[in-house]
């Protein structure tokens, strides 16, 4: 496969590593620009683990140097925590060397996309207001970006009322398990959350987590390829923001598809993690800021 995308591009060095992620050391994660997995929510916990490894909790390098990182559990084989979204959590910024993740998959009907870029700065280029002036000179913005790991683990008490509901359901698909262990760890978030499932716009039933559970291992061709074009979409962003050429910011930080109304069919962007404490003392939300050129 690297010969044949050698090929494609002689300019572009491609090397093939044939080892799962978890296998890779730091200095070979760290080689890379973009890490991409498209394994659905294995890729999500695949790529959390990844994280701890460089950058751990706090923003600081985690420094065990096993497959594990600093010895946070898998996503898929610990507890979910109530973490706050947006100013109902505040954390230090991040730091640390690694690769930008960009996690996807599909479930059937459903599908999702999932960045994290740690902080990412794109330009956006401005056209004169006349023929006859020239343009204005193109304004930076930064934004920060929550761990794959943080994006996944926001409270349902601190959700929006308008977020999908396709959301809470991959949460609970995360830590595994069938259509029974799915809904019991449903009601279980509910009643420990004094929530309803009527706590978001559409609501959180039973029948609906069901739905999900049963297309979490199928793979249908229209999604694949809406799921697969907006990968390389985001992909095609990231390169042209790094070579300087970029003028379309990334998705910021997931994007959920929900096919399962035909009716009603779209795909929903969302940002999802905690704010981070900036150096000035300031707090960021996730929304664009302005850097200096």
């Amino acid at each position: 496969m690297a010969s044949r995308l050698k090929e494609l591009n002689p300019s572009v060095e491609v090397e093939g590593i044939p080892k799962p992620l978890e296998q890779l050391t730091d200095q070979e994660l760290r080689s890379f620009h973009i890490v991409v997995g498209t394994h659905g929510l294995q890729g999500v916990d695949d790529l959390a683990a990844a994280t701890d490894r460089l950058c751990g909790a706090g923003g600081e390098p985690a420094a065990a140097p096993n497959g594990n990182g600093n010895g946070k559990k898998r996503l898929r084989d610990e507890a979910p925590e109530a973490k706050g979204n947006g100013s109902h959590e505040i954390v230090p910024t991040r730091s640390g060397a690694m690769p930008q993740l960009l996690a996807a998959g599909t479930l059937g009907l459903f599908g999702f996309c999932a960045l994290d870029l740690m902080a990412h700065t794109h330009r956006v280029v401005k056209k004169a207001k006349k023929e006859d002036e020239e343009p204005p000179p193109p304004e930076h913005f930064v934004v920060r970006y929550p761990a794959l790991r943080d994006a996944f683990r926001v409270g349902w008490r601190s959700l929006d009322r308008r977020t999908p509901r396709l959301y809470a359901a991959l949460q609970l698909l995360l830590r595994g398990g069938g259509q029974e262990e799915v809904e019991a760890r449903r009601a279980e978030r509910l009643e420990e959350d004094g929530l309803k499932e009527t706590f978001l716009r559409e609501p959180l039933t039973a029948e609906y987590v069901a739905t999900v559970v049963r297309h979490a291992a199928t793979e249908l061709s229209p999604m694949c390829a809406i799921v697969g074009g907006t990968v390389a979409a985001e992909v095609i962003k990231l390169v042209e923001i790094a070579a300087g050429k970029g003028q379309v910011a990334p998705i910021n930080n997931v994007l959920l598809f929900d096919n399962s109304d035909g009716a009603q069919a779209a795909g929903i962007t969302g940002r999802f993690g905690p704010a981070f404490r900036t150096d000035d003392g300031g707090v960021d939300k996730g929304t664009p800021q302005p850097v200096a050129a």
